[in-house]
């Protein structure tokens, strides 16, 4: 079975001013670099590294 990501609320998302989206991302705790440089080592250390390019 095939299950894909979506937005339930993808149109009313699409009229969203630019103030209202960066009100959005106001409410969001801030981002731990060190934690998310962290994740990603312990990723890579599981399924390799990243090939971009």
């Amino acid at each position: 079975m095939r299950q894909e990501l979506r937005d339930d609320n993808a149109e009313a998302a699409g009229n969203r001013t630019l103030g209202e989206i960066q009100e959005a991302f106001r409410g969001l705790p801030p981002m731990d670099s060190a934690e998310w440089h962290r994740e990603r080592a312990a990723d890579d250390a599981v399924f390799g590294p990243d090939r971009v390019g």
